[in-house]
């Protein structure tokens, strides 16, 4: 069978439109791929998160089931209402010296 120069051409430029159509769905495809796997490892990361988070508050009202908080909290609030007051080291030292010493007084004066 004989063929023509231009009958070359023209299955030359179609199989040319039929890669580059076979590369974009074969790249749109991997790209879906892509994005359906990152969606799916973000899906699984917010649960191992959700996981995380439900263990913690578990095990936090474990802990503070054992462990009851002391009667007077590291934070006071103000009178103005500006927020609380956060003490230091020194002042809750200084606190503490304060309670034992009017304890003491307390014991002895009974």
């Amino acid at each position: 069978m004989f063929v023509l120069g231009w009958e070359i051409d023209l299955f030359n430029e179609v199989l040319d439109l039929v890669i580059y159509f076979l590369t974009l769905t074969c790249v749109s495809s991997f790209c879906v791929f892509r994005f359906e796997r990152e969606v799916q490892l973000m899906k699984n990361l917010l649960e191992g998160y959700r996981k995380a988070l439900k263990a913690t508050q578990k095990t936090f009202a474990e802990h503070t089931a054992h462990c009851p908080q002391a009667v007077e909290p590291f934070c006071r609030d103000r009178c103005f209402g500006i927020g609380g007051l956060v003490l230091s080291t020194t002042e809750l030292e200084k606190l503490r010296l304060k309670q034992e010493e009017e304890e003491r007084m307390n014991k002895t004066g009974d």
